[in-house]
Formats: structure tokens, sequence, C-alpha cells
């Protein structure tokens, strides 16, 4: 089995949480905006880096899927954002959201992306120490990727 392989099979219960997240509901066009780009693919190392990372720690990793899951969909955000600012037609292949959904879907897209990350953290099954520990790290984070 090559590289590739084992990722996509550590990969798969992220997949299984971003589909979980990310079901079409009310209103209809915002959430398919949200798993337009996340849904659509993508080799998720960052979150099983994340999911390695703590397996090499002596974690447990199953525990860490939700927080592995949040850091892919704040990458999706700033995918979704990325295109915007810079007027990007396609993301790998895909269109991108604001090409599809408009422009203003595909901000409320992709903030909904940033809350959803901010929500797997908040529900993770770890204790509200760890917890809090995520969330801060989280968002300084992103605030650093904003800079």
């Amino acid at each position: 089995m090559n590289l590739k392989e084992k990722i996509a099979i550590r990969a798969k219960p992220i997949d299984k949480t971003l589909q979980h997240y990310l079901k079409v509901r009310e209103p209809t066009k915002l959430y398919e905006a949200s798993a337009h780009i996340p849904l659509a693919g993508g080799k998720r190392l960052r979150p099983v880096m994340a999911l390695i990372t703590c397996d090499m720690v002596g974690g447990d990793s199953e525990k860490a899927i939700l927080f592995a899951t949040a850091l892919e969909t704040i990458h999706n955000f700033t995918l979704v954002h990325d295109d915007v600012m810079d007027d990007d037609d396609l993301r790998h292949g895909v269109p991108a959201c604001h090409t599809v959904f408009g422009l203003p879907t595909a901000i409320l897209a992709g903030d909904s992306l940033f809350a959803y990350a901010f929500e797997m953290i908040a529900e993770s099954n770890v204790n509200d120490r760890i917890k809090s520990e995520l969330v801060r790290h989280t968002a300084y984070t992103v605030r650093r990727i904003a800079e």
C-alpha cells in the first residue's frame, strides 16, 4: 500500500464527519454552498496529520477526529474566501463556490464553515481544559492566517 492509499484510509472518518456536519438543509442554498468545496474531495492531509500526531504523543486519535475535521473545515473556509478575494473561477478543477452560488452566498458559506469548526471543537469528546486550549490555538491560528 502506498502513502496516498494510507492517507485515504486515515481520512475516512474525516470525510464521514464532514458529511454529517455539512448536510444540506434550510436555507438550502447556503448549506449547498457550504458543502460545495469540502465535499468535492481533497487529500485531507491536514486532518490526517493531526490524527497521526495525536497517536505519536500517546493520545486517542478517535477523540481527535472532530478537531482534525475542524482543521479541514477551517482550511476549506480559507479556500472559499481566497477564491472570492482572488476572483478565481476554479478550485482544483471544481468551480469555485462564488461562481456557482454567487458572491454573497459564498462569503456566508465560508463564514458558516468557520463557525462549524468551532462547533466541532466544542462537541469534541475531551475535557474542558483541552477544549479551551484547542479553541484558543485555533482562533490564534486563523487570525495569523488573516494577517
